[in-house]
C-alpha cells in the first residue's frame, strides 16, 4: 500500500496497489494453487478433501537413513524393486512354517531343483528353526527383491548378503532373516523373510520411509556398484517400455513426484523452466491411466491422477503375476489354454469331476479390497501348483442373506486325487457385498449389474 500526503501523524489516505499475479500462478487451477500453498506450509490436502500433517514417517527404525539412502543415486543408476509385506502372527492367518515350503518348493531355482533357504552366512538355513526362533514374535516381515538386472548380476544371494547387511546399520539392530532366490519368473528376485524383533528383545518397527524408499535405494546402490550405471539408450528404453503397463512402474513414481501431495500435474511447456526430457512417456502414460480411469485432463499439458492409482496398478500388477504363475504350471503339465481365454485352477479328470473354478473371472466380480484377499489367497495356498494333481468338486448349498450388505454362502467341497475320492469338507462364508456402477463399457459387459464383493471370511465347518 502507499500512503498519500498527510497532514498530521493521525491522518493518512490508502491506495491499494495493483495485485500482483505470476504466469505460473494464472496458468493453474485455483484449487491447485491452494493445494500447493498448504503443501509448502507443512500441511497435506488429500484430493478428497482430507488434511493432515503429511505423510512422513514419525516413528520406526531407519527414518534418518532414508533421507540418507540415495545421495548416491543419479538419474542412471540401476533400479530394484522391493515389495514389502507386514504379517502379523495370529491363529486364523496362513502358519509361517507354511509360507516357507511354499517358497522352497520345485521348479523355482535355474536347474528347477527344491531351493534351499540361505541366511547371512549359511547356503542351507533350516526354516525349522527359523520358524521355532519366531513363535513368540508378533509379527514378520516378508520382502521380495527384484533387481531389474538380476539376470546379469553374477549371484543374488551375496546381493542378498550386501543389502541385508546395510538395512542392519540402517535400522542399528542385528536382523535374524532367511531368503531364498527365485528364477521362474521373468525378473529373477529373492524373498527375503525377517523376524520382527530387535536384538533388544522388542518388536521391530520400520519406519515406512525406510520401507518406501530407503531399502529400495540401498538395493539399487548396490547393483549399479556390481553392473555400472545405465546408459542412455537404456534409460530411454526402459522408460517406453512403461507406457502402456499395467503396474506400479518408475514412470509412474516420476509423475507422482511432479504432481506432488495434490495430484495435479503441469506439464505444459513454458519459458521459464528446462524442457522435460521425458515429457513424451510422461504423456503417453497420462493418456493410458486416463483410458484406465486413474487420470484426467484439466486442460492443455494439466492433469491430476486419482489418489487410489498406485493401490490399483500394484493389484493389476499382483495379477498379471498370478496369470504367469497359472500358465506356467499349466505349460508344466502340456494344458494349453489361451491367454485370453479363462483360466482354469483345476483340470477335469475323470467323469466325477463336473465343476470348474474359473480364476480370472472372479476379479471381475470384486472391488479393489476383494481382489487382495484373493491374492493373499493364491500366495498363500498356491492352488496353480495343484494343477493336474488335485480336483475339487463344489455344490452350492445355500445362500442366505445375512444383512442387508452381506451374503452367507455355504458349500461342499469334494476332493479328488488321480480320479478317486480322497476327501469332503463342508465350508461356509460371509461375502460383503457393494453396488457400484459400470464406468465403462468393458464393465458392464462383465458385470452388468454392478455388484461386487468388498470382503470375504470364510471358514472349514469343524463339526464334519
Amino acid at each position: 500500500m502507499r500512503a498519500g500526503a498527510v497532514s498530521d501523524e493521525h491522518d493518512f489516505r490508502v491506495r491499494p496497489g495493483r495485485i500482483r499475479s505470476t504466469r505460473a500462478q494464472s496458468s493453474r487451477p485455483f484449487i491447485a494453487q491452494a493445494l500447493a500453498a498448504a503443501q509448502k506450509a507443512g500441511g497435506g490436502v488429500s484430493r478428497s478433501g482430507r488434511i493432515g500433517t503429511g505423510n512422513s514417517s514419525r516413528f520406526g527404525r531407519g527414518r534418518a537413513a532414508s533421507l540418507q539412502a540415495n545421495r548416491f543415486l543419479t538419474g542412471r543408476s540401476r533400479l530394484a524393486t522391493i515389495k514389502t509385506r507386514v504379517v502379523r502372527h495370529s491363529k486364523r492367518g496362513a502358519p509361517l512354517a507354511t509360507h516357507l515350503n511354499y517358497l522352497r518348493r520345485e521348479g523355482v531355482t535355474r536347474d528347477d531343483a527344491r531351493a534351499r533357504m540361505f541366511g547371512p552366512v549359511v547356503d542351507d538355513a533350516s526354516t525349522a528353526d527359523f520358524v521355532d526362533r519366531c513363535k513368540d514374535d508378533r509379527h514378520h516381515f516378508r520382502f521380495i527383491v527384484s533387481p531389474e538386472d538380476a539376470s546379469e548380476m553374477a549371484d543374488l544371494k551375496s546381493f542378498t548378503r550386501d543389502l541385508m547387511g546395510r538395512v542392519q546399520k540402517d535400522l542399528g539392530t542385528s536382523l535374524d532373516w532367511v531368503a531364498v532366490d527365485h528364477w521362474n519368473t521373468d525378473n529373477p528376485h529373492v524373498h527375503v523373510i525377517l523376524r520382527g524383533r530387535a536384538d533388544d528383545g522388542q518388536d521391530l518397527v520400520i519406519s515406512r520411509d525406510y520401507i518406501s524408499r530407503g531399502m529400495r535405494d540401498r538395493a539399487s546402490e548396490l547393483v549399479t556398484q556390481e553392473l555400472g550405471p545405465r546408459s542412455e539408450p537404456e534409460i530411454r528404453r526402459h522408460v517406453e517400455r512403461q507406457v502402456e503397463a499395467e503396474r506400479w512402474t518408475g514412470l509412474d513414481r516420476r509423475l507422482l513426484r511432479d504432481a506432488g501431495e495434490n495430484g495435479f500435474i503441469d506439464l505444459a511447456p513454458r519459458a521459464d523452466r528446462q524442457p522435460d526430457e521425458f515429457i513424451a512417456p510422461k504423456i503417453g502414460r497420462l493418456r493410458r491411466l486416463e483410458t484406465l480411469g486413474l487420470a484426467e485432463q484439466l486442460g492443455p499439458g494439466q492433469w491430476i491422477v486419482s489418489e487410489r492409482a498406485e493401490a490399483t496398478l500394484r493389484q493389476m500388477g499382483e495379477r498379471a503375476d498370478i496369470i504367469k504363475r497359472m500358465h506356467r504350471a499349466f505349460s508344466a503339465r502340456d494344458i494349453e489354454r489361451a491367454s485370453a481365454s479363462y483360466v482354469t485352477a483345476a483340470e477335469i479328470i475323470g467323469e466325477r469331476i463336473s465343476g470348474r473354478l474359473i480364476w480370472l473371472r472372479a476379479y471381475d466380480w470384486t472391488t479393489d479390497q476383494g481382489a487382495a484377499a484373493l491374492n493373499d489367497y493364491a500366495r498363500a495356498a498356491d492352488p496353480f501348483s495343484k494343477v493336474g494333481k488335485q480336483q475339487v468338486a463344489v455344490d452350492i448349498s445355500s445362500v442366505i442373506r445375512a444383512s442387508p450388505g452381506s451374503f452367507r454362502v455355504a458349500w461342499i467341497e469334494h476332493h479328488y486325487e488321480n480320479g478317486q475320492l480322497s476327501g469332503t469338507e463342508r465350508w461356509t462364508a460371509i461375502l460383503t457385498i457393494v453396488t457400484q456402477m459400470p464406468s465403462d463399457a468393458e464393465r458392464l459387459r462383465v458385470n452388468p449389474l454392478g455388484i461386487y464383493v468388498n470382503a470375504i471370511n470364510w471358514s472349514r465347518e469343524m463339526s464334519q
